[in-house]
Protein backbone atom coordinates (compact mmCIF):
# COMPACT_ATOMS: atom_id res chain seq x y z
CA UNK A 1 0.00 0.00 0.00
CA UNK A 2 1.02 3.39 -0.82
CA UNK A 3 -0.30 6.60 -0.01
CA UNK A 4 0.37 10.35 0.63
CA UNK A 5 -1.18 12.15 3.95
CA UNK A 6 -0.42 15.97 3.86
CA UNK A 7 0.34 16.81 7.63
CA UNK A 8 1.29 20.14 9.33
CA UNK A 9 3.96 20.01 11.98
CA UNK A 10 3.04 23.43 13.40
CA UNK A 11 6.79 23.26 15.96
CA UNK A 12 9.61 21.58 15.06
CA UNK A 13 11.61 20.34 18.06
CA UNK A 14 15.18 20.56 17.50
CA UNK A 15 17.33 19.66 20.71
CA UNK A 16 14.52 21.32 23.12
CA UNK A 17 13.73 24.46 21.03
CA UNK A 18 11.16 24.93 19.25
CA UNK A 19 11.53 26.38 15.21
CA UNK A 20 9.21 27.89 13.04
CA UNK A 21 6.45 25.88 11.45
CA UNK A 22 6.69 23.93 8.54
CA UNK A 23 4.87 21.33 6.26
CA UNK A 24 5.77 18.02 5.57
CA UNK A 25 4.27 15.81 3.29
CA UNK A 26 4.47 12.04 4.67
CA UNK A 27 4.45 8.94 2.30
CA UNK A 28 2.98 5.57 3.77
CA UNK A 29 6.14 3.72 2.56
CA UNK A 30 5.14 -0.14 3.58
CA UNK A 31 2.59 -1.84 5.80
CA UNK A 32 3.69 -4.63 8.02
CA UNK A 33 0.93 -6.40 10.41
CA UNK A 34 -1.35 -3.56 9.70
CA UNK A 35 1.56 -1.14 10.90
CA UNK A 36 1.92 1.72 8.68
CA UNK A 37 5.37 3.50 8.48
CA UNK A 38 5.63 7.46 7.54
CA UNK A 39 8.55 9.12 5.91
CA UNK A 40 9.54 12.01 5.02
CA UNK A 41 8.88 12.58 1.35
CA UNK A 42 9.22 16.53 1.02
CA UNK A 43 9.87 18.63 4.28
CA UNK A 44 10.84 22.53 3.75
CA UNK A 45 14.15 23.20 4.97
CA UNK A 46 15.49 19.44 4.58
CA UNK A 47 14.49 19.17 7.95
CA UNK A 48 14.17 14.46 7.28
CA UNK A 49 11.47 14.48 9.68
CA UNK A 50 9.56 11.05 10.19
CA UNK A 51 6.54 10.41 12.27
CA UNK A 52 5.59 7.09 13.11
CA UNK A 53 1.57 6.31 14.34
CA UNK A 54 -0.36 3.68 14.29
CA UNK A 55 -2.36 3.92 17.82
CA UNK A 56 -1.76 2.62 21.37
CA UNK A 57 1.25 0.33 21.51
CA UNK A 58 0.03 -3.00 23.21
CA UNK A 59 0.83 -3.62 26.99
CA UNK A 60 4.61 -4.96 27.65
CA UNK A 61 4.79 -8.79 27.71
CA UNK A 62 6.86 -11.28 28.80
CA UNK A 63 10.88 -10.59 30.13
CA UNK A 64 11.64 -7.19 30.57
CA UNK A 65 14.86 -5.41 30.38
CA UNK A 66 15.67 -2.04 31.51
CA UNK A 67 18.28 0.08 30.24
CA UNK A 68 18.67 1.67 33.89
CA UNK A 69 19.59 -1.36 34.90
CA UNK A 70 22.45 -1.76 32.94
CA UNK A 71 23.70 2.11 33.75
CA UNK A 72 22.49 4.55 30.90
CA UNK A 73 21.72 7.60 32.53
CA UNK A 74 19.30 9.84 31.30
CA UNK A 75 20.84 13.56 31.70
CA UNK A 76 21.17 13.64 27.73
CA UNK A 77 25.00 14.64 28.40
CA UNK A 78 26.55 10.87 29.00
CA UNK A 79 26.87 8.82 25.90
CA UNK A 80 24.53 5.68 27.12
CA UNK A 81 25.54 3.82 23.80
CA UNK A 82 27.15 0.99 25.62
CA UNK A 83 24.92 0.45 28.40
CA UNK A 84 21.93 0.43 25.90
CA UNK A 85 23.95 -2.24 23.75
CA UNK A 86 24.45 -4.08 26.52
CA UNK A 87 21.04 -4.51 27.88
CA UNK A 88 20.12 -5.52 24.40
CA UNK A 89 22.48 -8.17 24.50
CA UNK A 90 21.89 -9.23 27.81
CA UNK A 91 18.02 -9.33 26.84
CA UNK A 92 18.88 -11.37 23.60
CA UNK A 93 21.04 -13.80 25.27
CA UNK A 94 19.12 -14.55 28.29
CA UNK A 95 15.82 -14.82 26.55
CA UNK A 96 16.22 -16.21 23.08
CA UNK A 97 12.50 -16.87 22.52
CA UNK A 98 11.77 -13.38 23.04
CA UNK A 99 11.64 -10.12 25.46
CA UNK A 100 11.98 -6.57 25.47
CA UNK A 101 14.50 -3.89 25.90
CA UNK A 102 12.61 -0.84 27.99
CA UNK A 103 13.70 2.72 27.70
CA UNK A 104 12.30 4.22 30.82
CA UNK A 105 11.10 8.06 30.70
CA UNK A 106 14.17 10.16 30.21
CA UNK A 107 16.56 11.87 27.89
CA UNK A 108 19.31 9.38 26.94
CA UNK A 109 22.32 10.60 24.42
CA UNK A 110 23.52 7.71 22.11
CA UNK A 111 25.32 6.53 19.24
CA UNK A 112 24.14 3.42 16.70
CA UNK A 113 22.87 0.41 18.55
CA UNK A 114 22.08 -2.67 17.01
CA UNK A 115 19.06 -4.96 17.98
CA UNK A 116 18.44 -8.53 18.19
CA UNK A 117 15.88 -10.80 16.74
CA UNK A 118 12.84 -11.74 18.47
CA UNK A 119 12.96 -8.37 20.72
CA UNK A 120 10.62 -5.50 21.10
CA UNK A 121 12.37 -2.19 21.65
CA UNK A 122 10.26 -0.05 23.57
CA UNK A 123 9.99 3.58 24.46
CA UNK A 124 8.27 4.49 27.89
CA UNK A 125 5.89 7.80 27.97
CA UNK A 126 8.75 10.31 27.94
CA UNK A 127 11.82 8.44 27.23
CA UNK A 128 13.64 9.82 24.50
CA UNK A 129 17.08 8.95 22.43
CA UNK A 130 19.32 11.62 20.91
CA UNK A 131 22.03 10.87 18.61
CA UNK A 132 25.69 11.99 19.53
CA UNK A 133 26.78 14.27 16.74
CA UNK A 134 30.76 12.99 17.30
CA UNK A 135 30.75 10.15 14.24
CA UNK A 136 33.91 8.63 16.44
CA UNK A 137 30.53 7.12 18.56
CA UNK A 138 29.47 5.08 16.12
CA UNK A 139 29.66 1.54 14.54
CA UNK A 140 30.73 1.34 10.95
CA UNK A 141 29.28 -1.64 8.49
CA UNK A 142 29.26 -2.42 4.77
CA UNK A 143 25.50 -1.18 3.78
CA UNK A 144 23.22 -0.93 1.01
CA UNK A 145 22.64 2.56 -0.24
CA UNK A 146 22.01 4.01 -3.29
CA UNK A 147 22.17 0.67 -5.60
CA UNK A 148 25.26 -0.74 -3.84
CA UNK A 149 27.38 -1.36 -1.00
CA UNK A 150 29.20 0.97 0.76
CA UNK A 151 31.22 1.68 4.64
CA UNK A 152 28.79 3.93 6.86
CA UNK A 153 28.22 4.66 10.10
CA UNK A 154 25.06 2.42 11.98
CA UNK A 155 22.04 3.98 11.61
CA UNK A 156 21.00 4.93 15.58
CA UNK A 157 18.44 1.98 15.52
CA UNK A 158 19.36 -0.35 13.69
CA UNK A 159 19.20 -4.50 12.19
CA UNK A 160 20.43 -6.55 9.81
CA UNK A 161 19.31 -9.80 8.79
CA UNK A 162 16.79 -10.24 11.48
CA UNK A 163 13.31 -11.56 12.32
CA UNK A 164 10.79 -10.80 14.31
CA UNK A 165 11.79 -7.01 16.10
CA UNK A 166 9.70 -4.31 16.88
CA UNK A 167 10.04 -0.57 17.70
CA UNK A 168 7.25 1.31 19.69
CA UNK A 169 6.57 3.82 21.77
CA UNK A 170 3.65 5.16 23.99
CA UNK A 171 2.76 7.85 20.91
CA UNK A 172 -1.33 8.02 20.45
CA UNK A 173 -1.22 10.50 17.21
CA UNK A 174 0.75 11.37 14.90
CA UNK A 175 3.43 13.97 14.93
CA UNK A 176 4.17 16.78 17.98
CA UNK A 177 0.96 19.02 17.33
CA UNK A 178 -1.06 19.48 20.03
CA UNK A 179 0.82 17.01 22.07
CA UNK A 180 2.41 16.75 25.55
CA UNK A 181 6.23 16.75 24.62
CA UNK A 182 7.01 15.48 28.41
CA UNK A 183 5.05 12.36 27.80
CA UNK A 184 6.29 12.10 24.17
CA UNK A 185 8.07 8.92 22.69
CA UNK A 186 11.22 10.24 20.94
CA UNK A 187 13.80 9.09 18.30
CA UNK A 188 16.07 12.12 17.39
CA UNK A 189 18.93 11.77 15.10
CA UNK A 190 20.28 15.50 16.89
CA UNK A 191 20.85 16.18 12.94
CA UNK A 192 21.43 19.28 12.03
CA UNK A 193 24.99 19.86 12.45
CA UNK A 194 25.38 16.28 9.71
CA UNK A 195 23.06 18.36 7.16
CA UNK A 196 25.10 21.77 8.03
CA UNK A 197 28.33 19.63 7.20
CA UNK A 198 27.11 17.93 4.17
CA UNK A 199 25.89 21.25 2.62
CA UNK A 200 22.61 20.29 2.29
CA UNK A 201 20.49 22.84 3.56
CA UNK A 202 18.13 24.44 0.89
CA UNK A 203 19.09 28.23 0.90
CA UNK A 204 22.31 27.87 2.71
CA UNK A 205 23.44 31.42 1.98
CA UNK A 206 19.95 32.60 3.91
CA UNK A 207 20.12 34.30 7.19
CA UNK A 208 18.01 31.89 9.60
CA UNK A 209 19.92 29.06 7.59
CA UNK A 210 23.41 30.07 8.22
CA UNK A 211 22.56 30.91 11.55
CA UNK A 212 21.75 27.23 12.60
CA UNK A 213 25.03 25.91 10.54
CA UNK A 214 27.32 28.90 12.49
CA UNK A 215 26.06 27.62 15.67
CA UNK A 216 25.73 23.86 14.69
CA UNK A 217 28.65 23.67 12.83
CA UNK A 218 30.98 26.62 13.65
CA UNK A 219 34.10 24.96 12.37
CA UNK A 220 32.42 24.77 9.24
CA UNK A 221 33.83 21.08 8.83
CA UNK A 222 32.77 18.75 6.33
CA UNK A 223 31.61 15.02 6.81
CA UNK A 224 33.78 12.85 7.88
CA UNK A 225 34.73 10.10 5.38
CA UNK A 226 38.22 9.87 6.19
CA UNK A 227 36.72 7.57 8.92
CA UNK A 228 35.08 5.17 6.93
CA UNK A 229 36.78 2.10 4.65
CA UNK A 230 36.93 2.19 1.14
CA UNK A 231 34.23 1.95 -0.55
CA UNK A 232 33.22 5.17 1.46
CA UNK A 233 29.28 5.46 1.93
CA UNK A 234 27.89 9.21 2.37
CA UNK A 235 29.29 9.84 6.02
CA UNK A 236 26.92 10.50 7.94
CA UNK A 237 24.03 7.77 9.65
CA UNK A 238 20.69 7.35 9.40
CA UNK A 239 17.73 7.08 11.69
CA UNK A 240 15.86 4.10 11.41
CA UNK A 241 17.56 1.05 9.37
CA UNK A 242 16.61 -2.42 9.34
CA UNK A 243 18.32 -4.23 5.98
CA UNK A 244 17.36 -7.85 4.67
CA UNK A 245 14.85 -8.20 7.88
CA UNK A 246 11.16 -9.62 8.24
CA UNK A 247 8.49 -8.97 10.74
CA UNK A 248 9.25 -5.61 11.24
CA UNK A 249 7.31 -3.47 13.47
CA UNK A 250 7.31 0.61 13.76
CA UNK A 251 4.61 2.10 16.08
CA UNK A 252 3.72 4.30 18.74
CA UNK A 253 6.91 6.92 18.39
CA UNK A 254 8.45 10.11 16.48
CA UNK A 255 11.42 9.45 14.96
CA UNK A 256 13.04 13.06 13.90
CA UNK A 257 15.90 15.09 13.22
CA UNK A 258 17.85 12.47 11.06
CA UNK A 259 21.65 12.84 9.97
CA UNK A 260 20.87 11.38 6.86
CA UNK A 261 17.18 10.45 4.90
CA UNK A 262 15.27 9.04 7.43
Amino acid sequence: MVHTQPVILNQILIEGRFWESATAELTAVGEMNGVVALLQTALSWGEAIAAVNTGLSPPLAGPVCSIVSHGAVADNTTLCTNAIQSTIDFCAQAHPGGSTVLVPAGAYRTASVSLRSNMRFHLDAGAGLYGSTDPRDYAISLQWFGGRQTHNFNALLFGANLTNVSVTGANTHLGPTGADLSRASIVDGVGWRWWCQAGCIPLMRDGLSRLWCDALNPTNSSLPKQLLPSPQGQGRPRLVDFYNCSGVTLRGFTAQNSPHWT
